[in-house]
């Protein structure tokens, strides 16, 4: 019911967690859809395959036709991602969700409430504010990117309450 795309030879353990995360959300859902899975070894790959969906942080995202794009756990490691087997697996089963429920619900839903389940369903826990906060700082990420950011788009800029984090 998937399919795993990768330009070079990918291993047992790798599929195993495909399937082990298909069946998860397959069990949550009660569907079985249909998508591929591409793995990418490096970060032209990867911005090839995630196209305009792109962000240089993000370790795997799903696209409009409900494929996933996926760095490799070599490539993990390379950006010096730490448990970068575990990064994967818990990134896989993340954007599997997002494609089970796009699958179910055929229209894009409010962010929150998409990647809310989503962190549920891959047991993907947040961390704690100063943690979150020390991890955006080092990452140049801007606090207004987290916020609402569909809304704008929208219906234009409303006064809206920031994340505590930032004060």
């Amino acid at each position: 019911v998937i399919s795993i795309i990768s330009s070079r030879p990918i291993g047992k353990a790798v599929k195993q967690h495909a399937e082990r995360a298909y069946e998860r959300c397959q069990s949550f859902f009660h569907i079985a859809p249909t998508f591929s899975v591409i793995i990418c070894h490096s970060k032209q790959e990867f911005k090839k395959e995630a196209r305009y969906y792109y962000v240089p942080y993000a370790a795997g995202l799903v696209l409009r036709n409900k494929n996933i794009v996926i760095k490799s756990i070599e490539m993990l490691k390379r950006e010096g991602r730490k448990s970068s087997r575990r990064v994967f697996t818990s990134t896989l089963t993340h954007e599997m969700v997002h494609s089970f429920w796009y699958s179910i619900i055929k229209v894009w839903t409010p962010n929150w409430l998409s990647e809310g389940l989503a962190c549920y369903i891959s047991r993907m826990w947040f961390l704690p504010k100063k943690e979150l906060k020390k991890l955006l700082q080092s990452k140049n990420v801007n606090p207004s990117f987290i916020d609402f950011r569909y809304l704008p788009k929208k219906i234009g800029y409303m006064a809206v309450e920031r994340y505590k984090v930032w004060s």
